[in-house]
């Protein structure tokens, strides 16, 4: 099983899915390309289990959706999309996230919090994901968590900041209409804090 003729947008993701002789039209309501992989791995096991053809795998992929901290694309209060990726991280999802975010066409803001749990190799990681995010030219990238800071002070463009608070507030100057915010951290970060002042009415703070 393998897809080719891959459409990736910022809400859905569209391919041709090949499996033995046959070749069906697909379409799923999940962003990038790790849900595109997540969506062929789980279709291979559900046709290993007896899952009755594609037309009931097909079914089921329309009953795919976003989840509460999981790729979640809100209507931020700025006049633009908050995509709320913020209930953990790792290296690669930190660059799948950052992947997805370059697929809009807007102006791209990138809040990340630091990955718990990587040991020895922790510095360097941070430091990796920081150096993609600039390479894929994402527009502003705001940082917190004591990793992230420490990190962010090997790139000039970053800004690093000592609480949610304190970027909250620096984001909030930056925002103009239709700007794309993605929050992206380890659950210990709680960025999901930054989604009601940022959701609601009107901005407010994190505490």
């Amino acid at each position: 099983m393998y897809a080719s003729d891959v459409v990736l947008g910022s809400s859905s993701t569209e391919f041709s899915l090949h499996y033995s002789d046959q070749l069906v039209s697909c379409s799923i309501n999940q962003p990038g390309k790790h849900a595109l992989i997540n969506t062929l791995c789980a279709s291979a096991c559900a046709l290993a289990l007896g899952v009755d053809g594609l037309d009931q795998l097909i079914k089921g992929m329309s009953y795919l959706s976003t989840i509460s901290g999981r790729n979640q694309v809100l209507e931020g209060n700025w006049g633009g999309s908050l995509v709320d990726d913020s209930y953990n991280a790792n290296p690669i999802s930190m660059k799948a996230a950052i992947d997805l975010l370059g697929l809009y066409d807007q102006r791209k803001i990138l809040v990340l919090g630091d990955m718990g749990e990587l040991g020895s190799q922790s510095e360097e990681m941070h430091h990796e994901v920081l150096q993609y995010a600039c390479d894929q030219h994402i527009d502003e990238v705001l940082v917190s968590g004591f990793r992230m800071q420490r990190a962010a002070k090997r790139f000039d463009q970053i800004k690093a900041f000592e609480s949610l608070d304190q970027l909250l507030a620096a984001l909030k100057i930056l925002l103009k209409k239709d700007d794309v915010v993605l929050l992206k951290g380890s659950r210990s970060e709680k960025l999901e804090q930054l989604i009601p002042p940022l959701t609601e009415k009107e901005f407010g703070s994190c505490s």
